[in-house]
């Protein structure tokens, strides 16, 4: 039975070490889910910022062109406004294109390191099984 103690021993500590291991990747991945929410709500914050302002400066350059006479409704003034509605959402857009990509490099680090985790895993596995082998062929030699 002594000769089985080394085996335990190593199956202890490879099971301790995959707890520990596990444990990380837990903490890993919590912290980078809340840097994702973190990013969409500073996402949806900024375009709703950008709406807002967005609304204001439609309001201050309808009441320019109405003030000089000019209008509203048609030609040049409504050109202008569109233009200002296009630079917001193309400046939106821009945002949501970096966020995205933020978010994808979040993904793409947890998908790492699970892989890594998985990886980790099996050869502490083999590494384990070779041990134990190894021995059971020792004992059972001539």
């Amino acid at each position: 039975m002594a000769q089985f103690a080394p085996m335990a021993i190593g199956a202890l500590t490879t099971l301790q070490q995959q707890q520990q291991q596990r444990s990380a990747l837990q903490a890993q991945n919590d912290a980078a889910q809340a840097q994702a929410a973190a990013l969409e709500a500073d996402r949806k914050q900024a375009e709703k910022n950008r709406r807002y302002q967005l609304t204001k400066e439609l309001a201050a350059q309808r009441a320019r062109q109405a003030a000089s006479g000019a209008g509203g409704a048609g030609g040049s003034g409504a050109a202008l406004l569109s233009g200002i509605s296009k630079d917001a959402e193309d400046e939106i857009g821009q945002t949501n294109g970096l966020v995205d990509r933020r978010l994808d490099s979040i993904r793409s680090r947890m998908s790492t390191n699970l892989v890594e985790y998985k990886q980790a895993q099996q050869r502490q596995f083999l590494d384990m099984g070779g041990g134990v082998l190894s021995q059971l062929s020792s004992k059972f030699q001539p």
